[in-house]
């Protein structure tokens, strides 16, 4: 009786597995990576993240580069007054050991001059006015008499006013020389701290520099991985489009996959009004500041404005679609599509048909965009070509 259970169990299991294994081989698991749609959308949003982070990366290069001008300017003018101070405590120097020479000149000069009158004051004290009366009465006559003695008293007085001058002198040289030296370590000291400010900024440029180059490295290495999100992202949309234009030739009828156009005319209307800001081909990207190929036309034009429809065709893309902002995506048949980005609003949504001349979005400046305008693209089997062709 027990094994009888035992056996109904197992075949009870077995059942059930059978059961499982029939349902799930009915089932329709879709992998992810067998939703091109939903890696675009992946893509798109992975591209947008980088983008940003490539505007805030050229944004700190800007400032650093800014910053570094800054330091660099302030260097050159601390390096000239470096050298002014260099030069001007050279001077001092150079006026300082002057001084110094002329006060040893004159010291010797006065230490002379005493030397003289000490020798004449003591000639008087060891021999009274004997010499001097001397030298008086060995005059010839009167008259010689009187120039001796003028002549004695001359050298005396001479004698005394020299001593007086260098002394004067002396000090007179004593006192520059005080002044020359407080001034010779005023330049030093100033000369110091110039050379310290240099050095000071010499460190910070270093800095800086170093910084910048780190940065424009980083902006290097993430603009080429944009560059890369964004090849990717166009083969991605270009495998789409091509799968959707093939679908619609092998479904529709035998006129259309031979070629012809379905749902549009051909003839395309320019899809708001206002002057054409930005071309089809290469530019400088107004927001990231690199080279890039603008896959469209810009049209200039005020927030709100209505974006008509070029042509008649389906709607196979409404919604975010990353640095395009608000986008929508008309297919016309026979491999053409339209695109239409940063709208401020969508009037349509996906699957929708949509008539030549119908309002589908209005102008506006979402995602990557620096004001209101329309990014406007054609595009032949995913390749873009310029609107102006068909407009």
């Amino acid at each position: 009786m027990g094994y009888a259970k035992s056996h109904l169990a197992r075949s009870f299991s077995y059942l059930l597995l059978a059961l499982l294994l029939v349902g799930l081989g009915g089932l329709s698991i879709t992998p992810s990576w067998a939703d091109p749609q939903g890696r675009l959308r992946q893509k798109k949003e992975e591209l947008e993240g980088e983008r940003r982070r490539l505007e805030v990366i050229n944004e700190r290069e800007r400032d650093l580069a800014r910053q570094l001008n800054n330091t660099q300017a302030d260097l050159q003018l601390s390096r000239e007054a470096y050298q002014e101070a260099i030069a001007s405590l050279q001077k001092a120097k150079t006026r300082l050991a002057n001084i110094q020479t002329r006060l040893k000149t004159a010291t010797v000069q006065y230490k002379n001059s005493q030397r003289v009158l000490g020798k004449r004051l003591r000639e008087i004290y060891m021999h009274g006015d004997v010499g001097y009366l001397v030298v008086l009465l060995g005059a010839q006559s009167f008259s010689d008499f009187i120039d001796q003695a003028h002549f004695l008293s001359l050298i005396i007085a001479q004698d005394q006013q020299l001593l007086e001058q260098v002394h004067a002198l002396k000090e007179e040289l004593e006192t520059k020389r005080v002044q020359a030296e407080y001034t010779v370590r005023e330049i030093a000291d100033l000369t110091q701290a110039q050379a310290n400010r240099v050095a000071q900024l010499e460190g910070i440029e270093a800095k800086r520099s170093q910084l910048l180059a780190d940065t424009r490295r980083q902006r290097d290495s993430l603009s080429s991985h944009v560059s890369e999100l964004e090849n990717s992202t166009l083969a991605l949309e270009d495998e789409i489009q091509r799968t959707i234009s093939y679908n619609q030739i092998m479904t529709g009828p035998t006129s259309q996959r031979a070629g012809s156009r379905v749902w549009g005319t051909g003839q395309y209307l320019t899809p708001t009004q206002g002057p054409i800001t930005s071309p089809f081909g290469y530019r400088v990207h107004p927001i990231f500041g690199t080279l890039r190929f603008h896959t469209g036309i810009d049209i200039g034009a005020y927030s709100g404005d209505p974006i008509l429809a070029a042509d008649s065709g389906v709607v196979i893309d409404a919604g975010w679609m990353g640095g395009y902002g608000n986008c929508l995506i008309i297919d016309h048949g026979g491999g053409y599509s339209t695109l239409y980005a940063h709208c401020s609003q969508l009037f349509v949504t996906y699957g929708q048909g949509v008539t030549k001349g119908q309002q589908v979005a209005a102008v506006g400046s979402t995602g990557n965009s620096t004001g209101p305008h329309l990014h406007f693209e054609v595009r032949i089997n995913g390749e873009p070509v310029d609107p102006l062709g068909f407009i």
